[in-house]
């Protein structure tokens, strides 16, 4: 994979850890749990991929995160129900349901 699809991956893939930070209590091992996994992954993702260690890209990936993570806690304010903590859940709860 190249940096920019690893980058639309870890922004696509930080969405639901953050929408699951938001509706955990701050500091709490669930939440450290929706900040850290995704890390470990995007590691993973650089590593068997073989890009190299360098600041810059260091930093478009900080970026990357950080944008999925904003993302995923947006989604709370956009949906009109009350969260379980489950982005997918959620969505289905408040648009795809019937009845």
């Amino acid at each position: 994979m190249s940096l920019w699809q690893i980058v639309l991956v870890s922004v696509v893939l930080n969405i639901p850890f953050g929408y699951w930070r938001e509706n955990v209590p701050k500091f709490s091992l669930r939440w450290l749990a929706a900040i850290h996994v995704p890390v470990g992954i995007m590691i993973a993702m650089r590593v068997f991929s073989g890009i190299p260690w360098q600041w810059d890209i260091f930093l478009i990936m900080v970026a990357a995160f950080t944008v999925g993570q904003r993302l995923g806690a947006k989604c709370k304010e956009l949906l009109p129900i009350k969260g379980s903590g489950c982005l997918c859940t959620d969505f289905y709860k408040a648009y795809l349901r019937k009845g």
